[in-house]
């Protein structure tokens, strides 16, 4: 292309069209025939499989991401259920103030510098999410799921005991924290959450 711009100039004066040699004259037209006959797809012919493996990769890599967060997600409820129920047990039996998740927060970002998920407001939440649901099946099958992290004795619907009255396990555990905090401020009834939390699963809100 760069001669092609070299030489172009050339054709509109004809007192020095005459000096082009026939080397050039041939090596325009060469590429003339080139640049108007080109595929432009032809530098990129891939095979006639390479769509649908492209599809398959794409697929796949989405499919891990979207597991990978529904596992992200179900450790987190459980930290937060786990410490949630530790902070009311514990507030309850000494006594202690509101002061004391205050002092907690700030204790644990000096420990753990960068720190997120464990504001004062956030210990609240956990304390409220616990204790919402300490006295339900499902409160009991999350405690039971904390204490056998390691040997995996419970696992999300393969046990009878998984399908619960209120709400499915598997269900609840993909619900994100927020979204059972604000359940929890918005809805009273455990029957109205149960309805929302199956709705927002389902249509993924």
């Amino acid at each position: 292309r760069q001669n092609l711009r070299q030489l172009l100039p050339q054709m509109n004066r004809p007192s020095l069209f005459r000096r082009v040699s026939a080397h050039n004259l041939a090596k325009l037209s060469a590429m003339l025939r080139e640049i108007f006959t080109m595929n432009p797809d032809q530098s990129h012919t891939l095979p006639t499989q390479y769509a649908a493996l492209l599809n398959d990769i794409s697929r796949q890599i989405l499919q891990s991401r979207y597991r990978a967060a529904r596992l992200v997600n179900r450790e987190l409820l459980l930290l937060y259920f786990a410490v949630g129920k530790r902070l009311s047990e514990k507030i309850a039996a000494e006594k202690w103030g509101a002061k004391v998740l205050e002092q907690l927060s700030a204790d644990l970002q000096k420990q753990l510098p960068g720190l997120k998920g464990f504001s004062h407001r956030n210990l609240k939440n956990m304390r409220q999410f616990a204790d919402a649901y300490s006295a339900f099946p499902i409160g009991q099958l999350l405690t039971a799921l904390i204490g056998n992290l390691n040997s995996q004795k419970i696992t999300i619907g393969q046990t009878p005991s998984a399908q619960l009255e209120e709400v499915d396990l598997d269900t609840f555990l993909s619900l994100g924290f927020s979204h059972h905090i604000l359940l929890l401020n918005r809805c009273q009834k455990p029957d109205e959450r149960v309805f929302y939390m199956q709705k927002a699963v389902d249509n993924q809100w």
